[in-house]
């Protein structure tokens, strides 16, 4: 028996040894096939121009060591959701050591690849344990991937994973470079350096305009000094479109900007992305985006930026550009000024246009305005600002502020697990706008949500407010909530109808911290009754029909929202007449 087993390892041994192939530095071109494999590259190599290369679904591409894959014709590697094909390295000792080629190759490489070839793909590829770590300016840039000055290139449904470079760790793009990024998963890569240090995951500079969609850019960082871009770095007359995709947990660490994002000197548009969970752990701005220079402007559109922390602009941060935000939501972000968005070192004219938008529970205050310039301005338009005009601090510079603006809470199903989605009672229901003329500007509400749900919806609605639409038109109000509402925490209103007061009674089982807020029939809150603790028990406050402006109401349906503890307990309806 034992003499079987030995042979059936020596054959096996045998069978690997003659399947894989080497290959030694230079031009390579073919097919590289699965009976070949592994491929073990021992130099660097190139693909000339003319020339194409065709990987098959589940080749391993191996490195024997920091060596280069040159692309100057076509590279056609394309694996399937069951057979990926891998690059990475035969050995990653001394991988993790800052600028040293130990444990790592090359990464593959389009550098002003002529654009008389026919498309570059990598599809359902895995590259990993690539680093660029010299002094070489050109070689700088793109742990996995390097892309200058060419654009038939498609990225999709990959895996970019612990990747290092001084500009771009996971995919650097630069100078006149369009490619097309679809489904990609780009993880765990660093940017280092000792100065300007670009896009920990992502890199694309210099009139680029590539397409990232489904991605999940993840775990990035710049680690020098003048770092730009943890997750993603875009800047110089670069256009490109981001649609759907993750990015969470990057950094920007000593003097740098824009954890998740920087955008510098371009027009990106951005829509459906989730940014969540980044971080600048140093003095300077922008964890979840940092925007700047005045030929900046970029388009936010259902975005949910939520759980960003930086020491200014929590979850945007820009000075000297003109953003503009419509139906995002901007939730639970941190920083020492402007929680939800700071502006500062404004020397040219900037503006700030916000539609349709929740701006809430960031702290300490939602928008910080710190402005060199009087005449730089932020206009909000039917959007949910938390604290309302009070919640932005004006250093020069002048707000806005027009109709349909709502102070109150948006009512999301659960903010503690982070789904932003709206409660049926949620007073951001049906009380967006289609579209709004400013200053000669035409703003549209999306078509969809961030999850492609129709907007509005239902049909000849008014969109809701924020990155989420509810399928309700107006916000959701059940004569039955109050007896099932008993169970927790009672409420109910006496005399109803009214006029010209009426007391609302509730009770709670516990201490809480307990907000009562009136709404009117568009889901506006109108006047906040009382914010704060409460012993368990039996409370009154009597509502005068006014609101917060001290101004009687007109007659008609009003709801009262009974808030315990962060959560909507009951929405209850009465009748003021006059």
């Amino acid at each position: 028996m034992k003499k079987i087993i030995l042979v059936i390892i020596v054959l096996t041994n045998w069978i690997l040894l003659i399947s894989q192939t080497t290959i030694p530095a230079g031009d390579i071109s073919g097919n590289w096939l699965i009976n070949g494999s592994p491929y073990l590259i021992e130099g660097e190599v190139s693909i000339p121009d003319g020339e194409t290369l065709t990987i098959d679904p589940g080749v391993l591409v191996e490195f024997q060591g920091h060596y280069k894959f040159n692309v100057q014709g076509q590279l056609l590697a394309v694996g399937t959701i069951q057979d990926s094909i891998r690059f990475t390295v035969s050995d990653t000792t001394g991988f993790h050591i800052p600028h040293s080629t130990d444990g790592a190759w090359d990464g593959i490489q389009f550098y002003e690849t002529p654009a008389t070839n026919d498309s570059s793909k990598i599809i359902y590829c895995r590259l990993e344990f690539s680093k660029t770590p010299t002094q070489e300016y050109t070689d700088w840039n793109g742990g996995a991937i390097y892309v200058y000055d060419f654009s038939k290139l498609l990225i999709s449904n990959c895996l970019i994973i612990n990747n290092r470079a001084q500009s771009g760790g996971g995919v650097c793009i630069i100078e006149n470079s369009n490619p097309i990024l679809q489904s990609n998963k780009i993880s765990n890569n660093i940017t280092y350096g000792n100065n300007y240090s670009h896009g920990g995951g992502i890199c694309i500079r210099n009139n680029s305009s590539p397409t990232l969609i489904n991605n999940i850019i993840s775990n990035n960082s710049v680690t020098g000094s003048n770092n730009y871009g943890g997750g993603i770095y875009i800047g110089v007359d670069s256009e490109p479109f981001l649609l759907n995709n993750t990015i969470q947990h990057n950094t920007t660490k000593n003097y740098s900007y824009g954890a998740g994002i920087n955008i510098y000197s371009c027009n990106p548009t951005l829509i459906g992305n989730l940014i969540q969970y980044n971080h600048t752990n140093y003095d300077l701005t922008g964890g979840g985006i940092h925007i700047y220079y005045e030929d900046a402007s970029p388009i936010l559109i259902n975005n949910v930026i939520a759980n960003n922390s930086s020491r200014f602009g929590g979850a945007i941060s820009y000075y000297d550009a003109n953003p503009v935000l419509i139906n995002n939501s901007l939730t639970n972000n941190t920083a020492i000024h402007g929680g939800a968005i700071y502006v500062y070192m404004v020397s040219l004219h900037s503006e700030l246009t916000i539609v349709n938008s929740i701006l809430h529970n960031n702290q300490p205050e939602e928008i910080y305005f710190d402005s060199f310039n009087f005449n730089d301005i932020i206009t909000i338009t039917n959007s949910i600002i938390e604290g309302g005009q009070s919640s932005i601090v004006m250093n020069n510079g002048t707000v806005n502020w027009l109709e349909g603006n709502l102070d109150s809470d948006p009512i999301f199903e659960n903010p503690f697990e982070n789904d932003f989605h709206l409660q049926d009672t949620s007073p951001a229901i049906g009380a967006g706008v289609d579209s709004i003329e400013i200053d000669g500007t035409l703003y549209f509400s999306p078509d969809t949500d961030i999850e492609g749900m129709s907007r509005p919806s239902p049909y000849n609605s008014m969109p809701d407010i924020g990155a989420f639409e509810n399928l309700l038109g107006e916000p959701y109000v059940n004569i039955n909530d109050y007896q099932l509402s008993l169970i927790k925490s009672g409420i109910s209103n006496y005399p109803n109808p009214f006029n010209p007061s009426t007391t609302i009674e509730f009770s709670i089982q516990n201490q809480s911290k307990v907000k009562l807020s009136i709404f009117n029939i568009k889901g506006q809150k109108i006047n906040t009754l009382t914010d704060g603790e409460y012993p368990k028990g039996f409370h009154s406050i009597i509502w005068y029909g006014d609101g917060e402006n001290g101004n009687r109401v007109g007659s008609g349906i009003y709801f009262y929202q009974l808030n315990v503890n962060g959560k909507t307990e009951v929405v209850k309806k009465c009748l003021l007449l006059k």
